[in-house]
Order: structure tokens, then sequence, then C-alpha cells
């Protein structure tokens, strides 16, 4: 016999080397890249119902988390024309 799902339950997986949070809640289901707030969610009714509407709701969240990764990327790099520590305002460290 299964177990009513009747709070959230969140579990990490790992696919092709990118960690994702899948959050399982009576409404939805939920997938996001670990550490970020924002993903991809599809309501129970929707996956459950009619066939087109879920294959159009699958294929629009397609892109969703390359877009996520990209923009990590580009946020976890270098900043341009940094400064080394301990040389702010043009003074040298003695």
């Amino acid at each position: 016999m299964a177990t009513k799902l009747e709070k959230t339950l969140k579990r990490e997986i790992s696919v092709a080397g990118q960690a994702y949070i899948i959050t399982l809640s009576p409404e939805e289901l939920l997938i996001t890249l670990k550490g970020h707030r924002k993903g991809k969610s599809l309501r129970w009714k929707d996956l459950i119902g009619d066939e087109a509407a879920l294959a159009t709701a699958l294929n629009a969240s397609l892109g969703i988390f390359e877009k996520q990764q990209a923009t990590s990327a580009k946020k976890g790099g270098a900043r341009k024309n940094a400064k080394p520590r301990g040389q702010a305002h043009g003074r040298r460290g003695s």
C-alpha cells in the first residue's frame, strides 16, 4: 500500500553531472537547479489530464534550465577589471 502525499517532499537528483532539487507536493511537481529559487512546475492535474497539454508544457520547459545554467556560469566567473585584494583605491599594502 502506498503512502498518501500530504506534505511537501524534497529530494536531490543528479542528471548529467548537474544537481537538481525535485519537490513533490499535493498540488504540483517542481524541478529547480540546486541553489536556485525558480524552476519549472507542473500541476498534477495537467500531468494526468490531456496529453497535448502535457507535451506543450514539457516542450516549453526544455530551455529553462539551460538559461539558468548560462546565467550561473556568468555570475560565477571573475569580474572584469577586478583589482587584486589589498590594492583597493590605488594604495599599496606595506
